[in-house]
Parts: C-alpha cells; sequence; structure tokens
C-alpha cells in the first residue's frame, strides 16, 4: 500500500500534558516512519481512541444483540422487539485497535467495543476510510481542582500546615509537569491504615505546641523528645506486599508517606493528606 498523510491533529497531540510514553511513542512513530493506512490505524489505536470517517455508510458492531422490554401495542397484545447489536454509521469513534499476535486473524485489525475488551470486530474494509484521527479519551483527560478550597478540603491540618497546601497548589507535579489532579491523591491500603495507626500512638500535629514539633516518643526507660517521628511496616519480601513508612521531622509542616518495593528502596512518594489518602509526589 501507498504510504498516507498523517492527520493533522497529530503533531499537536503531542503537546498534551500528561501524555504516557506508549501514547507519545506512537505519536512519534507517526511523524516519523512512513506507514500505510492499516499500519498507522494500528499503531495509533493501540495508544489512543481513533475516530474514523466513512466514505460511504458501513455496518459495526456496537454491542451484543439483546431482547427489549415489553411493550403493548395498540391491541393490547404483548412482545418485545429484539434489539440488534449493529448500527449503520458514517463515522465512528474506536476505542482500540489491535492485531491478533499469532492464529487465526493475525495480520487483520480489529476493534473492540471497550478499551480492555476481549472479543474483537473485524474492522471495516479499508477502501472505506475517507480520512481519520485519534483523539484523546475524556475519560481520561486530568481533571483540576475547581478552586483553592476544593483542593484544601482534600487535607487533614493535622499533617500539614495551610501554607503549605497553597504552595502545593501553585506547584505542578514532577511526574507530569502539571497542576496536581484528583487522580494525584492515592487511596492507602490495608497495610498503610495499619501503619498510620502505629504513627498516631505519638503523632500530635505538625502545629501543635508540644516539645518535639508535636509528639512525644516514649522509650522503655523514661520520656524522650525525638526529632524524627517514624513508623514503618516491613514485608516479607517477595510479592507479600509494600514496605510503608510514614515520617514526621522536627519543624517541617508536612507528614511523608512511602510505599516502597519489598527491600528495595525504590517506590512511590508523597504527603499525607489525610487519613486515607497520600498526595503522589513522585515515583523512584
Amino acid at each position: 500500500m501507498t504510504p498516507i498523510t498523517i492527520p493533522d491533529n497529530v503533531p499537536l497531540l503531542l503537546t498534551t500534558p500528561g501524555l504516557s510514553h506508549g501514547a507519545q511513542g506512537a505519536l512519534k512513530a507517526c511523524i516519523s516512519c512512513p506507514m500505510t493506512l492499516p499500519e498507522m490505524l494500528l499503531t495509533l489505536g493501540n495508544a489512543f481512541p481513533v475516530k474514523v470517517w466513512f466514505k460511504e455508510p458501513v455496518t459495526l458492531r456496537i454491542g451484543i444483540g439483546r431482547m427489549g422490554r415489553w411493550t403493548t401495542d395498540a391491541q393490547g397484545i404483548r412482545h418485545r422487539k429484539y434489539i440488534s447489536g449493529t448500527k449503520v454509521v458514517t463515522e465512528y469513534v474506536f476505542k482500540k485497535i489491535f492485531t491478533p499476535s499469532q492464529g487465526y486473524g493475525y495480520g487483520s485489525l480489529y476493534y473492540v467495543l471497550r478499551k480492555n475488551g476481549r472479543k474483537g470486530y473485524h474492522m471495516p474494509p479499508m477502501d472505506k476510510i475517507e480520512r481519520f484521527e485519534p483523539v484523546i479519551d475524556e475519560e481520561k483527560t486530568p481533571k483540576t481542582f475547581s478552586s483553592y478550597e476544593a483542593f484544601r478540603d482534600k487535607f487533614d491540618l493535622k499533617f500539614i500546615s495551610e501554607d503549605q497546601i497553597k504552595k502545593l497548589y501553585t506547584e505542578t507535579s514532577a511526574q507530569t509537569g502539571e497542576r496536581y489532579t484528583p487522580s494525584d491523591f492515592r487511596r492507602i491500603g490495608p497495610v498503610g491504615h495499619q501503619t498510620l495507626r502505629t504513627f498516631l500512638e505519638s503523632f500530635e500535629g505538625v502545629d501543635a505546641t508540644e516539645p518535639g514539633g508535636g509528639y512525644v516518643k516514649r522509650s522503655s526507660l523514661n520520656n524522650q523528645f525525638y526529632h524524627v517521628l517514624e513508623a514503618r511496616h516491613i514485608s516479607n519480601g517477595g510479592n507479600l506486599g509494600r514496605d510503608i513508612t510514614i515520617s514526621h521531622r522536627f519543624g517541617q509542616d508536612m507528614v511523608y508517606y512511602a510505599s516502597e518495593y519489598p527491600g528495595c528502596g525504590n517506590g512511590r512518594y508523597g504527603i499525607l493528606a489525610n487519613k486515607n489518602e497520600y498526595l503522589w509526589m513522585e515515583d523512584d
């Protein structure tokens, strides 16, 4: 097949904030490598939904056929109408386009009804396609906070000062380079909650007036103030969990949360936001 011209929006999508490495790679591959229509649909359709316009109406499978609700006609007779799982369209957004890695259908293009769907359906003939372009999945577009108040409400002032919250609100994520979004607040799992309960046995708060920065760690012999309070859970290694660390240093106005791979020292790091979530800052 003759190589085709890339869609006009492909270079523009490269500037979209928060694109995954896979999505960036697909866009760059289309720009740098001459491709046939099937090759480009496959490259883009594995990373993006792809909107396709057809030269003439085509019939697509868009769902599973089913029986509709019971209805009563003018004569009082009840019946059900079969609802076909197909639709005639002149344009359509394909959630994902792929080709089987081996076996039946290898080398042919298929599409799925859902992004993670298992069953694929044949793409329409390539000669029926007029134009196409990748589109951003709106469900995955980062949603920013509507206001500072909405961002502040995610935090418990026991674990972070309001001055620090204001600073975070104006900063950008080290991972995406964009403002923090609700999806940057990650849930604390059962082991994290267990570690937090241990931490709270001594911790009073970042702005408390108690000696030692708001907490007292008691030794077995006497009451002794420590500059660092830390609670840790060490997993048994392998795939049996994560190493969790919650810590606070005297004079700082935030509490740190770390979830690391067992015995590795690498993982996900952030700031404890409340008793159920932490703000994801970076991966290491």
